[in-house]
């Protein structure tokens, strides 16, 4: 609190109290009125022409409370004690100061508020004053506004449709998209992984999959994650087996690409898929080589014949026994079609 007194010469000399300190601030913080003729020394003195410096017999202090609020307080000192007329008197008229400081504050906040909003009016008159020219540059802004607006509206059904089409994609790729911390948790997981991997995007986000990657595929997991750490510019792929929910072991393909320093994603991305499909055809196609060539190279007659009877191969050791092998093939064929 900011208090003043008018005594002497110094008309108003400044002091402040803390609320609870000292008597007004006890007046303050209590919200009631203090009367004392018991007064402390060197508290105040009263100046006089007649009497000089004279040190008070009675004390009165009043707080200045309207609507349960205190603004300021009110202290009396005399040379004879107060009567109870007196500070009844003191008390009607410090709620009537009161009230008056409360309706000061609330017009100057009125004022205050109105001086911000003719301020604010002001400057919307100054960036308007060329639309306020004349009725039909106002008509045209409006009319560009309502077009800008309707393209806004569109543009915003546009990413909407798009945003719909990304969620789509990804519910429905052949890929899981995932983005993982630099210590290969995980912090995003497209809806994408249900259907591919049987886990939900909760039960993956936040923990690291490595436990689902199959022993033998562990080392050249964790060797790319290294990888992309040590050399973020390269992009890295590898093939591993992993473990759906339902226990199932499929093989998968992940490229890897360090982002951790990209501002939109901060993370290292891996596009993973299924390739098991494709690593049992390349399984049968290496075992359908391996066929062939034990077959072209055996000492032993090797004759493969349809279900219909066509002979539709035989290795080259029918040459040593006759010297015609397409001879043969098409003579077994020509027979079996008549």
């Amino acid at each position: 609190m900011n208090a003043s007194y008018a005594y002497h010469k110094k008309k108003y000399l400044q002091a402040s109290f803390r609320f609870a300190e000292g008597l007004v601030g006890q007046a303050a913080a209590e919200q009631d009125s203090i009367l004392r003729t018991e007064i402390p020394d060197h508290y105040l003195t009263i100046s006089s022409g007649l009497l000089g410096d004279k040190k008070p017999k009675c004390l009165l202090i009043t707080p200045l409370i309207t609507n349960e609020t205190v603004y300021g307080v009110l202290e009396f000192a005399g040379f004879q004690r107060f009567g109870s007329r007196e500070v009844e008197f003191v008390k009607e008229i410090s709620e009537l100061i009161a009230r008056t400081v409360f309706n000061i504050k609330v017009k100057e906040n009125t004022e205050r508020l109105l001086r911000e909003s003719q301020k604010i009016s002001r400057e919307l008159q100054s960036s308007q004053e060329v639309l306020r020219q004349n009725a039909e540059v106002m008509v045209a802004t409006q009319e560009q506004l309502q077009l800008t607006n309707q393209a806004l509206q569109n543009q915003i059904k546009e990413v909407q449709k798009a945003t719909d089409r990304t969620r789509l994609l990804l519910e429905n790729a052949s890929e899981v998209i995932t983005i993982y911390e630099a210590d290969a948790t995980i912090r995003y997981i497209s809806p994408s992984v249900e259907k591919i991997l049987g886990y939900t995007q909760d039960e993956m986000i936040g923990f690291k999959d490595i436990a689902y990657v199959h022993p033998s595929g562990v080392d050249a997991y964790e060797q790319m994650f290294k990888d992309l750490i040590e050399r973020p510019d390269e992009r890295v792929t590898v093939e591993f087996s992993y473990y759906t929910k339902s226990g199932e072991r499929i093989w998968l393909e992940a490229t890897g690409t360090n982002l951790l320093a990209d501002p939109a994603i901060q993370g290292i991305v891996l596009n993973t898929r299924d390739i098991t499909e494709r690593r049992a055809a390349e399984r049968e196609q290496r075992l359908r080589g391996q066929m062939q060539a034990l077959s072209e190279n055996s000492p032993d007659l090797i004759t493969r014949i349809s279900k219909e009877g066509t002979v539709f191969y035989i290795n080259p050791t029918i040459e040593i026994y006759t010297g015609k092998i397409k001879i043969i093939i098409s003579s077994a064929t020509s027979k079996n079609s008549n």
